[in-house]
């Protein structure tokens, strides 16, 4: 049951999300190609924003496509991997945070979320 509400809360946030969101991915997406240092200041102000907000569904599509053409910033890795764990998508989560230790992003904090995310694997009662 409780799978099923999750499911269809993601749903619901995927519905919701506007072609003027898309539209604003588009132009962070040019953006970044065009002065990579403004705009991923810009990005991560928007990203952390948005995780402030508990928007975690639409800061995880964003960083999914931000990954794409910033594959060597652990930042985006780091705070997807936070969006997945609240997600409740624990493995790509671990993934996320693996790879962010391995370009030396808060090693610590990262394997500290890693336990989280077996222990949530190993136990599905967990309340967030």
């Amino acid at each position: 049951m409780k799978n099923n509400i999750f499911v269809a809360l993601v749903l619901l946030n995927l519905i919701s999300c506007t072609s003027n969101e898309r539209v604003e991915e588009n132009n962070l997406q040019t953006e970044i190609t065009r002065s990579p240092l403004q705009s991923l200041d810009k990005l991560k102000f928007t990203i952390d924003s948005l995780i402030d907000v508990k928007e975690y569904l639409v800061a995880k599509i964003k960083l999914d496509s931000v990954i794409l053409v910033n594959v060597d910033e652990p930042y985006f890795y780091f705070q997807r991997g936070v969006c997945q764990t609240q997600l409740i998508m624990h493995e790509e989560a671990i993934s996320d945070f693996n790879k962010a230790i391995s370009m030396d992003y808060k090693k610590d904090v990262c394997r500290s979320m890693i336990k989280f995310n077996e222990l949530a694997i190993s136990d599905n009662e967990i309340d967030f």
